[in-house]
């Protein structure tokens, strides 16, 4: 592990502190453009402090939600620093959910002000807002001059001493963040991070990055700690460039980094390998490109060799929300097979061990669970004390739930998953969720889903059905209702009606039959 480099960015004690920070040494430096505007971090800083006034006099405070429904654009970023500088709690949430989904995450979250986008062609954002509860005087509408700016003035001419005397009063250990993230019952939990967790995490991300001059892409959901961690706060800690495109477009991403002259290129493995095999790819002077790294998800062996080939260094990472994201980071220099096939070591501000079933840790080479330890884990989960004392032991060990080994070489491989979740196109994607969601069909008595290889997602759900007596259900039928009530990546590619399934000699349905059949006839066999 790169523990001393050679670009060594400020640690600050609190993430919301770095715009100031910046716009006080380098006012002219850019720090945000492309969608929702150019911002240099002097007039970035001025936005953040701004809107921050305004929400004050709004009567936001300490303790309180604000939330964001938005794709990732340069307001987004600014309303999160915002609130977070006032010791607000900032939440994202992603125009790609359902009613149901961001239903649930409203009334858990209890937000007391929601800036959205307006109306698209699938959606009106405020009457969905309103219906599910939150007042129109709660709403703020970020593509409405009247809405928005409107605050925005109101900020402006706010009292400078009462912004101050909010920023004082905010701590380290104070929570920034809640980052929802499923569980094996279905039910999201919202993960509270602290400001100092933040600001510790990303720069330890940039450092063990090391690139002189950060200039970023991010088109990643805002609802995910790596939009809000690995891509903005990384560029915002080193005093950088972030770069928003509010979709992901594989060929346009390559444009943005030749004509943005961008540096680091982070991206789920999916959208690598999708931005490689565009129409485009190829044509594009990727020159500027210092770094190129990946987390959530494994890269094939033949899309690592085709990165190599681009010329920056290459770096795979692991990690999980509930540690405010990345905990391993591979070494430099590291081969294909070991960018493949591990996660690396540990990152210098974390420590991880294996264990078994009974919590003793294993020697070197023995497969068990994965835990973390760190001074950045999560505070907890949001109104459930249980669940964060299931996760987090008394001596500060996450339980991460995922299966894998140290080997001789210190090198982590991740050998599988405790739980059931698996990822989809870089995703997180439990189960239990789309199960739930199916069998509230009429005509569903049994719903299962598990895992099978894709060859583009990197893994997808197949979902295995047991009708109800005179049921007559058909596949478009139950992908209607997925699309109706699940984000796009958690809708199975596959749906299998049958009058039984396999049991184990308890009763229970056996998922580890299921799987072996989902793979079979993936592969062919």
């Amino acid at each position: 592990m790169n523990t001393e480099p050679k670009n060594t960015p400020p640690r600050l004690e609190r993430i919301s502190d770095y715009p100031a920070f910046h716009a006080a040494r380098a006012p002219g430096a850019e720090a945000l453009s492309g969608v929702g505007g150019d911002y240099t971090y002097r007039t970035f800083s001025d936005a953040v402090d701004f809107l921050a006034s305004a929400m004050l006099s709004r009567g936001i405070g300490k303790g309180d939600v604000v939330a964001t429904l938005a794709p990732p654009r340069g307001e987004f970023f600014i309303i999160f620093l915002a609130t977070a500088r006032i010791g607000a709690v900032w939440l994202g949430l992603n125009p790609k959910s359902t009613r149901r989904e961001l239903g649930h995450i409203l009334a858990d979250a209890k937000p007391a002000l929601v800036f959205s986008i307006g109306a698209t062609r699938e959606r009106d954002s405020r009457s969905e807002l309103e219906a599910l509860g939150i007042e129109p005087n709660q709403i703020v509408i970020m593509d409405d001059p009247d809405s928005f700016a409107a605050l925005r003035c109101e900020g402006e001419g706010g009292d400078p001493e009462h912004l101050r005397l909010a920023v004082d009063a905010v701590k380290p250990e104070d929570p920034a963040l809640i980052v929802y993230t499923s569980g094996t019952t279905g039910s999201p939990k919202g993960a509270l991070l602290s400001q100092g967790g933040m600001a510790r995490s990303f720069h330890t991300q940039a450092c063990v990055a090391d690139v002189q001059d950060v200039r970023i892409l991010n088109n990643l959901p805002i609802n995910h700690i790596g939009s809000v961690g690995d891509v903005s706060c990384h560029a915002l800690v080193c005093g950088g460039l972030v770069h928003f495109m509010d979709v992901f477009d594989p060929a346009g991403s390559l444009e943005a980094i030749e004509t943005r002259r961008l540096t680091i290129w982070g991206q789920v493995p999916v959208q690598l390998q999708q931005s490689l095999e565009s129409e485009t790819a190829g044509q594009h002077d990727l020159s500027s490109l210092q770094l190129i790294f990946w987390s959530g998800g494994v890269a094939p062996a033949p899309l690592v060799k085709r990165l190599l080939g681009l010329g920056p260094r290459l770096l795979n990472a692991y990690g999980m929300t509930e540690a405010t994201s990345n905990v391993t980071y591979t070494l430099f220099d590291s081969s294909a097979s070991d960018l493949s096939e591990t996660v690396g070591v540990a990152a210098p501000d974390c420590e991880v061990r294996i264990i078994d079933g009974e919590g003793r840790v294993l020697p070197a080479g023995k497969d068990g669970e994965v835990c973390i330890r760190t001074d950045r884990l999560m505070i907890g989960y949001l109104n459930k004390d249980d669940a964060t004392r299931e996760a987090i032991d008394q001596d500060g060990w996450l339980r991460t739930g995922d299966a894998g080994m140290v080997g001789e070489d210190g090198l982590l491989r991740l050998t599988g998953r405790k739980k059931e979740m698996f990822k989809s196109g870089g995703y997180n994607v439990y189960p239990r969720e789309i199960e739930q969601v199916l069998e509230a069909v009429a005509g569903v008595r049994v719903a299962v889903v598990v895992a099978a290889p894709h060859p583009v997602f990197g893994e997808s759900g197949v979902a295995y059905i047991i009708p109800a007596p005179g049921a007559n259900l058909s596949e478009d039928t139950l992908r209607d209702w997925c699309k109706e009530n699940l984000a796009n990546y958690k809708i199975p590619k596959t749906f299998r009606v049958r009058d039984t399934l396999p049991a184990l000699a308890i009763g229970k349905i056996d998922k580890v039959a299921l799987k072996k059949d989902a793979e079979m006839a993936f592969s062919g066999t």
